[in-house]
């Protein structure tokens, strides 16, 4: 959906870019890796059987979420944890160590750019990409921005109408950016409804946007440490975005997302959220999570501490 959603999405990236939609490998068969463990890689068994390994090395991530590069090809860095929240202090440039070393640096900014201020021309990265979902859009469409020479090098990975400038019997040229990548129908009512979020997100000002989360995110902290046995995971307030994961007691997770929604209409978020080796490396076999955006208040956060209280009442 390159050619619809770029224009939209310029008023958040503050970019000159040209392109968002690409395939996560190239003729080569360069892969990209989301590696996390202070120096030593985590790679998953199913990826090593997949061949994703091959060509690559390592990129670390470390605690913090912003790692820095051990000789990587291609790396992929996240600007904001599922989990712990941290943005790190240094997503503007996060990949200031990658041009360093001729990598290529991909940018995962599902959980940064719906929350914070991003340029990429200051990020610096070859790639940044973002899903709509997460910023009040639609779901199945997202961005995957990346620098014009890089995507001109690559060739299309689907085939379809609009990718092709001409075909003949012993083969075909690919047309001009952005159409190559958008092959077949586009998500036309996805991409309209992406360019209302981005409409609504822009009026009210990503500065804006943060500093609500971050007044939030503070008086979340602050409130549901008040409460007698949960331990919320992450770094300061100021440190992190407007996501609290927390235990309570020996309490299941699921449970007490179970019973905020039923009995009290709460919704929090139990399990791993996409974040296992995280937890493993906490001990935790899941953790409850609250999240808060443009549309939560503070009076909102006092009924998910009044919940908790229930929760703990329900298995006193």
């Amino acid at each position: 959906m390159i050619g619809t959603v770029r224009p939209l999405t310029r008023p958040l990236l503050g970019e000159r870019c040209l392109d968002d939609h690409l395939h996560a490998r190239d003729d080569a068969g360069h892969r990209f890796l989301h590696l996390f463990e202070r120096r030593r890689a985590y790679v998953a068994r199913g990826l090593e059987r997949a061949g994703c390994r091959r060509r690559c090395r390592i990129c670390g991530i470390y605690p913090d979420f912003l790692g820095t590069f051990d000789g990587a090809l291609y790396g992929c860095l996240g600007g904001c944890c599922d989990v712990t929240a941290d943005v790190g202090g240094g997503f503007d440039n996060a990949a200031g160590g990658g041009g360093h070393l001729g990598a290529l640096v991909l940018v995962d900014g599902a959980q940064s750019v719906p929350h914070l201020p991003v340029d990429v021309q200051t990020l610096g990265a070859d790639f940044l990409a973002f899903s709509a979902h997460k910023m009040c859009g639609p779901t199945g469409i997202g961005v995957l921005w990346g620098r014009e020479k890089l995507l001109e090098a690559m060739p299309p990975f689907l085939g379809g109408g609009d990718m092709i400038k001409r075909v003949t019997l012993d083969g075909f040229r690919a047309n001009d950016l952005p159409h190559k990548f958008e092959a077949g129908t586009p998500a036309i009512a996805e991409a309209i409804g992406f360019g209302a979020a981005v409409d609504y997100l822009s009026g009210i000002g990503m500065g804006n946007v943060a500093a609500h989360e971050q007044e939030l995110i503070a008086y979340a902290i602050e409130r549901l440490e008040e409460v007698p046995g949960v331990k919320v995971f992450g770094p300061r307030p100021e440190r992190r975005g407007g996501v609290a994961a927390f235990t309570l007691d020996n309490i299941h997770p699921h449970d007490i997302a179970q019973i905020l929604d039923a009995q009290l209409g709460i919704a929090v978020r139990a399990g791993h959220h996409c974040a296992q080796p995280l937890h493993d490396r906490f001990g935790l076999t899941a953790t409850a999570r609250a999240s808060f955006y443009v549309y939560n208040t503070q009076s909102e956060i006092d009924k998910l501490v009044e919940g908790l209280y229930e929760v703990k009442q329900v298995f006193a």
